[in-house]
């Protein structure tokens, strides 16, 4: 996940969470998701798998992840390659994700030690 960063952001979203007590009572809430997908994760994973999955844990712990806790988001669920973010203001779901591409795209590039030709490097959608 590095490079030009897409983030899909899917906002306003009702989220249920159905708690059955004895009175079956269900508690609904109104969230905001942040769902990422990282572009051509496949395609990367078949060029350098160790490298891709490097890259990716990297780009998380010092990119990502920290954004995401600075918006009060909480992660929902991780896939191979992507992410669902639960936020409870759309404005700090919308905020994290800028935040994200804004990082991503300072990172991004040769001088940043990321010496991958463009079809290597990772890219969220």
């Amino acid at each position: 996940m590095c490079g030009a960063i897409r983030l899909v952001t899917i906002v306003g979203c009702l989220f249920e969470e159905a708690n059955y007590l004895a009175s079956d009572l269900v508690e609904r809430r109104l969230a905001a998701i942040l769902a990422t997908d990282m572009v051509g994760f496949s395609r990367l994973m078949e060029r350098d798998e160790s490298g891709t999955i490097s890259r990716q844990k990297r780009h998380r712990s010092e990119m990502i992840d920290p954004k995401i806790t600075q918006f009060h988001g909480r992660i929902v669920k991780t896939t191979g390659d992507g992410l669902l973010v639960e936020f409870v203001s759309v404005v700090d779901a919308v905020k994290c994700a800028i935040a994200i591409q804004e990082a991503m795209k300072r990172r991004g590039g040769l001088a940043q030690g990321d010496a991958y030709p463009i079809s290597d490097r990772h890219q969220s959608r």
